[in-house]
């Protein structure tokens, strides 16, 4: 019974002592450092437009890193590119059904826009409020072969655009 009272003891003796230095602050050195790193960087506010600009040449960029992709990997080397950048990338298509999706009802007006235009090569970026950049990009001078043809909607992350800046 004694044994088992001192085991005890000794354990929480332990626990104390643990618990302490867990919770202790950290060294005066290491707050001083931790001030002196966030004084020296710099925070850049960025505007709506610097977004917008920065958005729009982020999916230039992803749009030809996927027509590059699809000429050498064909399909799955558009969705590995898509997986890369933790965006979404898929082909609009002029259904009924596809467009019942909020975000592809969005796109709606552009598809529109496309059908009509003799050379459209416009990309169409919106601001989404859940982090993402919604991009259309109507892509009409293309071959058959190249199956790249229609509108690509791309579900951008914005933090992808901001590190980009």
């Amino acid at each position: 019974m004694e044994q088992a009272r001192n085991n005890l003891s000794i354990i929480v003796v332990i626990i104390l002592l643990s618990s302490m230095a867990a919770c202790s602050p950290g060294k005066p050195v290491d707050r001083e450092a931790v001030k002196e790193e966030m004084a020296s960087r710099e925070f850049k506010r960025l505007t709506k437009a610097e977004l917008m600009a920065g958005a729009e040449t982020v999916s230039r960029k992803v749009v030809h890193s996927a027509r590059n992709q699809f000429d050498t990997d064909g399909p799955l080397g558009v969705v590995q590119l898509a997986d890369s950048l933790e965006a979404s990338i898929s082909r609009l298509l002029v259904t009924d059904q596809h467009f019942e999706n909020s975000l592809h009802k969005e796109a709606l007006p552009v598809w529109e826009a496309y059908s009509y235009a003799p050379e459209a090569a416009d990309i169409h970026i919106q601001e989404l409020t859940s982090g993402y950049f919604l991009v259309t990009e109507p892509i009409k001078n293309c071959t058959d072969s190249t199956a790249l043809c229609g509108i690509w909607q791309i579900l951008l992350p914005k933090k992808i655009v901001i590190e980009q800046l």
